[in-house]
Formats: C-alpha cells, structure tokens, sequence
C-alpha cells in the first residue's frame, strides 16, 4: 500500500485513489478516484492536489515501447488531456500508439 503525506503525516492511500484534495472554501479534503475528476480540480488550483505515487498516464506504443526510450519525450503523465495530446503527437511518427492509466 502507498502512503503520501498530508500536513506532514504519513497517511495510507486508499484503494483506487489517484490523489488528495485539500479543502478549500467549497468543499471539504477527499480522496480522489476519478482522472475527470482530478484534471478538473487541476484546472481550478493545482496547489490543492497531492499525487499518489505509482499513478500516472503512460503513452507508448502497442509493443510497449514508451517515448522516453524512442523519442526523448517525457512519456507518463497525471492528465489524460496531456497523454491525450503527447499520443497525438507521437502518432505523426508512429502507427502503434495507446494511453495506459496505471495506479497503486
């Protein structure tokens, strides 16, 4: 199990979570579980959002090559918006290109 800290404690991640919210002035600290969910938050401040370790968007191709390898890019992501637009790219160079999410 991944631990991340929050206010300098060492806490336990929870199944599926992909980061922690902070609270803010609308809506109390929580787990989240949702990449929509965690780009939107993202978009609004991203000093709110803790990272789990372990998660991230790869983009490689379906051999499973990943573009650190093939192209020097940076090829793992916490937005599905900037896997989605790195792939784009990549597929200009090559036909075999996915987005992976992975996680804890």
């Amino acid at each position: 199990m991944s631990t991340i800290r929050i206010n300098g404690i060492e806490t336990a991640v929870p199944a599926g979570a992909i980061a922690y919210k902070y609270a803010d002035p609308t809506e109390g600290a929580r787990w989240v579980y949702e990449q929509s969910d965690l780009d939107d938050i993202r978009r609004e401040d991203p000093s709110l959002i803790v990272g789990v370790p372990n998660y991230g968007i790869q983009v490689q191709t379906e051999a499973g090559r990943d573009f650190r390898v093939l192209a020097g890019w940076d090829s793992v992501y916490t937005s599905r918006a900037d896997a989605e637009a790195a792939a784009e790219r990549a597929r200009k160079h090559w036909d075999d290109v996915r987005v992976v999410e992975y996680g804890v």
